[in-house]
């Protein structure tokens, strides 16, 4: 059973082992950032490309998107040109015939059966200005053999009067060759939604009537759904008053009651943000200024009308008699939840010219989805071998232009190798520079040494000859306190100014005094006056001599006389100059 020591715990040993590996090697630091970089650039790669490629995506969907809604236009205008041609034509054919009501009754059914549109044309007539028995509208509607057959509805003595309808009075104040798209609405003699476009009957000045066409809602929204059926979108028709002219099939099964783009919204909420952008579409086209002449005719020609209606009954003929009709640029462009795809759509609302109908086409999002992320995708995995590729090259080069030379300058140094140091330091580049700095680092480092080495032993001298003084030092005060504590010898010290500094206790027995006492006196304070001129003479001989000087002096203590060997000893400090004089004295008898 393998046992650990005290303290160590056998999990961390291998995390231990790793950060020693990675504090040890450069290589390996190396190597871990250029893939932390790789990583970073490809990620960050990546991201520019998706993120292009997704602008990309959704400007090929916003550009299918409006090609779908030109080539509906595109579409609507050429039936919209025949049928205005057609009322038209009828306007004429009525003013050329006013007199003549039974060629005009021949005439208007053949008109109305133009063989292109008999899927879209319900029926039509001729609505005179002045109604009389003689003078009745004539009015043809298709029965359900698909006929054109005479409907004498709008004659009766209780029937509505027609020349109040929007479609008549909007086209009563046209010029010649103006044509009039009315709102839809729902014929109250054939209970068909249509819409109707009417011209006026003009002659000699004089207002006769108006011609209409009435196209069918059914047919247009069948017509739409046949020219769209090989296309990835669909299209809604609505007109100025947010009324559904036509719609995909999907939508009549979804919400079935829906008439006007209010109620489709109610029906599927997915729908609102069309609504509100529908809205504000239609609050920026009528706050356009209308003439104030135009303004008051308006006022008097619609005055039975509601303020909404007349306001934008207005603004459609301001359009037709000044020619500042909106353009059918894109009047708004959006995203939003789409219930027939269940995933985003594109919309686009475009307004076509004359009509002013607006179309408004939806595109899904997932028509071009994936393309983004399979392009990044293939893109992405040529960057990653190349990056990987390139990370192994940047490694082989970088081991081998970096790595090995400085393991080498590291070996160099380690193993005091100063001749590879000075090899390495040939190198042009960089690390020839930390070569050969580490050299001249190496060399003074040397010098340094060799000076240390020097103080060393000088130190070490210095040492020897501080030991030898300090033993000096030591014995003189041995021997100084052995002098100061003897009976036997008398001994003193003066300084240079014959001062005392210090008398040993044989010399203050025979003075009868403390040593304090004596401190700082002269020999004339002390000793009597022929002692104390002795003294100063051999103190005066010891220092003239710098030498020792030797002599006997003669005492009466208590009236007995003592003879002393005296002894004067100049003391010389490192430069000989004398510092003190040493008085000794030794008693003879």
């Amino acid at each position: 059973m393998i046992r650990y020591g005290k303290g160590r715990n056998p999990m961390t040993m291998p995390h231990q082992s790793f950060k020693r590996f990675w504090q040890q090697n450069i290589a390996v630091k190396l190597t871990a950032i250029q893939a932390l970089v790789a990583l970073f650039i490809i990620a960050t790669t990546l991201w520019v490309l998706l993120g292009i490629a997704q602008n990309n995506q959704n400007n090929q969907l916003e550009r299918q998107n409006l090609q779908l809604g030109h080539l509906v236009v595109s579409e609507l205008n050429s039936v919209t040109f025949q049928i205005s041609a057609l009322v038209q034509m009828m306007a004429t054919t009525a003013e050329i015939y006013q007199q003549q009501p039974q060629t005009l009754a021949i005439s208007v059914p053949a008109l109305l059966s133009m063989e292109s549109q008999q899927t879209l044309i319900v029926g039509g007539g001729i609505w005179p200005a002045q109604r009389s028995e003689n003078n009745n509208s004539l009015f043809f509607a298709r029965n359900s053999a698909n006929k054109l057959l005479i409907n004498n509805d709008y004659n009766q003595k209780n029937a509505k009067d027609y020349r109040q309808e929007p479609w008549y009075l909007a086209a009563s104040l046209l010029p010649r060759g103006k044509v009039y798209w009315s709102q839809s609405y729902l014929d109250p003699h054939t209970l068909e939604p249509m819409v109707t476009a009417s011209a006026p009957i003009w002659s000699h000045h004089q207002l006769l009537g108006v011609a209409s066409v009435d196209l069918s809602l059914q047919g247009l929204s069948k017509y739409l759904n046949q020219q769209l059926k090989h296309q990835s979108g669909y299209v809604l028709i609505a007109d100025n008053f947010q009324h559904i002219l036509a719609k995909p099939l999907g939508l009549t099964e979804l919400a079935k009651q829906a008439t006007n783009l209010t109620e489709l919204s109610q029906a599927l909420p997915q729908y609102q943000s069309l609504l509100n952008r529908i809205n504000h579409v239609h609050t920026r086209l009528m706050a356009a200024t209308i003439p104030l002449d135009d303004q008051a005719l308006f006022d008097k020609t619609f005055k039975h009308f509601p303020a909404e209606q007349r306001q934008i009954l207005s603004h459609r003929l301001a359009w037709h008699l000044n020619a500042t009709a909106p353009s059918s640029l894109p009047l708004a462009q959006f995203e939003q939840d789409d219930p027939l795809f269940n995933d985003k759509s594109n919309v686009s609302i475009l307004m076509m010219p004359n009509t002013y109908w607006q179309v408004i086409t939806f595109t899904p999002n997932s028509l071009l989805a994936g393309n983004a992320r399979h392009i990044v995708d293939q893109v992405g995995i040529y960057l990653i071998l190349i990056q990987i590729i390139a990370l192994i090259s940047l490694f082989v080069a970088l081991n081998k232009v970096l790595v090995v030379p400085l393991r080498l300058l590291v070996n160099a140094l380690t193993n005091n190798r100063h001749e590879q140091l000075e090899i390495s330091g040939n190198r042009p580049d960089e690390l020839g520079t930390l070569a050969r700095a580490l050299v001249g680092q190496t060399q003074q480092l040397d010098k340094a040494i060799a000076s240390l080495e020097a103080s060393q032993a000088a130190l070490e001298e210095e040492l020897a000859v501080h030991q030898q003084l300090q033993a000096h030092y030591m014995r003189g005060c041995t021997y100084h306190n052995a002098l100061m504590a003897s009976n036997e010898l008398l001994y003193s010290v003066k300084d240079l100014s014959g001062k005392h500094i210090a008398l040993n206790a044989g010399l203050c027995q025979l003075l009868e005094q403390e040593s304090q006492a004596f401190v700082g006196l002269t020999n004339q304070a002390i000793f009597p006056e022929k002692i104390a001129q002795i003294e100063d003479r051999q103190d005066l001989r010891a220092r003239d001599n710098l030498a020792m000087v030797r002599y006997h002096l003669q005492l009466t203590i208590l009236g007995e006389i003592i003879h002393f060997q005296m002894c004067k000893i100049p003391v010389l400090d490192d430069q000989g100059e004398m510092t003190a004089i040493i008085t000794l004295a030794i008693k003879l008898s």
